[in-house]
């Protein structure tokens, strides 16, 4: 886990992390990059605005049941491993384990 600081200097919009980086308030521990967005600082009251952050963190989530949908459709024989190379595929290559 990383501080809302820590996630918020991964995002890889340079414009948007200076965005980011100013307008945060709080620097609690988060488990991803979109709930330290949420967490940061109220969006209302930033310059941006709520429909700014709030169309910037859609792009940030994946839908997972859509995901796990797709590939238990494709894959007869699976194993976890299997599951999470499909995964990383389709979602950039993060690491997942």
């Amino acid at each position: 886990m990383k501080t809302i600081r820590q996630w918020l200097e991964t995002i890889s919009d340079e414009t948007v992390r200076e965005k980011a980086l100013r307008n945060q308030k709080n620097d609690v521990y988060e488990i991803d990059l979109a709930e330290a967005i949420r967490g940061a600082f109220r969006w209302e009251y930033s310059p941006e605005g709520h429909v700014f952050w709030s169309d910037y963190v859609k792009t940030l989530e994946c839908d997972w049941a859509k995901l796990l949908q797709d590939y238990l459709a494709t894959h007869n024989d699976y194993n976890t491993l299997d599951l999470v190379e499909y995964l990383q595929s389709k979602l950039g290559n993060p690491k997942l384990i």
